[in-house]
């Protein structure tokens, strides 16, 4: 049987919980030693084809496994022209198809950016023929830079489908982002398979300063968030019409600031505010205090997304409390925070406050996420809550 070394990406703070998903999924992999561990990635020796173990990878979606990507070789450190990798990248590409470079760079001691490396391997590629495409390779070629060591991994695109070594600095590229978090949703859109395009209105709690709610906007879902904070007014109203409720006496110094915005405005109390036709309506309002008579005229919602800073089981009892607020077979995307030492009851304190109201729940270790997971699941039919 063919036994083939890996590089398993992982955070190091759930090193437990991918060793564990790991062995899961292949029983006599061995897997390396804690202590030969360098933060993001360790090792591990798995036998069996390299598409049928990817394959198993990518169908068994582990939570806290970010990547497996097979080892095709092993270098020694890379010299001053990168001679040596791109000799052997050579020997691994097929000129007949289309290639895309994904550099990390471990080496503390190379001064030259990940992105100008890759550029500088690709072209040296190019230029013995290969053919590089950067949207849509037939193959994607990882090449980590560690001291002493470089290491080279090919797979199929169909098999990879969107992974980065460096999301962070592919984020960076990007503009017109509120925050951080608004990376986070993204993440969580595509790896959950959400459809934003089947989702009309989204219920944003805990929306401050707003990352989530643009996300949102700017993919045609019309949002109310709920938070005290202020929001990034600015973007939101770059991404339609908005409408602020809020406290009489909070309105005025909000108008003041928004006053190029075209911002609407309305008091919390008023009874006749009308709420169709805005793309973002920020109720200025810890969720606690607002009024149940003011949640019931908003509607119903296809997506609930909840991103407090507050512990899981405080997060998952929003949730099933807004759960009636939600059409059937709604999306619920909320964050789960991790403010003690033991994952695992965290992520089961999350996933047992939902499970009166919502099916199916999910949870990942996004590239975005810090000390905190991400938990999907869908609003339970009336057929199997009674069940």
């Amino acid at each position: 049987m063919e036994s083939w070394n890996y590089i398993v990406f992982a955070d190091h703070r759930f090193a437990k919980e991918a060793d564990e998903e790991l062995q899961k999924l292949f029983p006599a992999a061995h897997i390396g030693e804690r202590a030969a561990r360098d933060g993001q990635f360790f090792m591990a020796r798995m036998d069996g084809d390299k598409k049928g173990i990817l394959s198993a990878i990518k169908a068994g979606r582990p939570s806290f496994v970010d990547a497996v990507i097979p080892i095709d070789a092993e270098l020694g450190g890379a010299d001053k022209d990168y001679g040596n990798v791109i000799r052997s990248m050579a020997g691994l590409l097929d000129k007949r198809s289309t290639f895309k470079i994904e550099v990390k760079r471990m080496d503390p001691t190379l001064r030259e950016r990940a992105k100008s490396i890759e550029v500088r391997l690709g072209s040296a590629l190019e230029a013995e023929g290969f053919r590089a495409d950067l949207k849509n390779p037939k193959t994607v070629a990882y090449v980590i830079l560690m001291a002493g060591k470089t290491l080279i991994g090919t797979i199929g695109r169909e098999q990879v489908e969107n992974y980065v070594l460096d999301r962070f600095r592919l984020g960076q590229k990007e503009t017109g982002k509120v925050n951080r978090a608004e990376f986070k949703l993204e993440e969580a859109v595509e790896f959950f398979g959400v459809d934003l395009s089947k989702v009309r209105r989204a219920l944003d709690i805990g929306a401050a300063p707003g990352g989530w709610t643009h996300y949102l906007a700017t993919h045609r879902v019309r949002v109310v968030a709920i938070d005290n904070a202020l929001l990034d007014y600015e973007k939101l109203c770059q991404a339609g019409k908005l409408l602020v409720v809020a406290d009489r006496k909070e309105l005025s110094p909000i108008e003041n600031m928004l006053r190029d915005c075209g911002a609407a405005f309305a008091d919390i109390d008023d009874a006749r505010i009308r709420f169709d036709g805005y793309a973002v309506i920020h109720i200025k309002m810890n969720l606690k205090s607002v009024k149940k008579e003011l949640l019931d005229r908003l509607g119903e919602f296809g997506l609930l997304t909840i991103d407090t800073n507050t512990e899981a089981s405080t997060s998952a009892g929003i949730a099933d409390s807004l759960a009636c607020m939600l059409d059937p077979d709604a999306h619920l995307i909320m964050t789960v925070k991790l403010v003690r030492s033991n994952t695992a009851k965290q992520v089961a304190a999350a996933e047992a406050g939902i499970s009166g109201s919502y099916d199916r729940p999910e949870i990942k270790k996004l590239p975005h996420n810090r000390d905190e997971l991400t938990l999907h699941a869908r609003k339970r039919s009336r057929s199997n809550k009674n069940a």
